[in-house]
């Protein structure tokens, strides 16, 4: 239950600075998004590529068993 309470904090909070840069400060947001927001989107999204393309490979169901295997021998402390 703690990260779901996480979660809910940080989306409200998210949405109270958009919220107040949009009232308030909203001739610096154009320079805050252009050099942080667009940049942390490209990476984000960067990585959820990296993610997901390996899983359309032809090889895709074999790392699909792979990291299966691995999570539960994580799980159980195997070796």
């Amino acid at each position: 239950m703690k990260l779901a309470r996480n979660i809910i904090i940080a989306l409200i909070l998210g949405a109270l600075v958009g919220i107040g840069v949009n009232m308030w400060a909203e001739d610096i947001f154009p320079k805050v998004d252009q050099y942080f927001f667009s940049p942390l989107g490209t990476i984000f999204l960067s990585l959820i590529k990296m993610l997901v393309v390996p899983l359309g490979h032809p090889m895709g169901d074999h790392l699909i068993f792979t990291f299966i295997v691995m999570a539960t021998s994580y799980k159980m402390e195997v070796g």
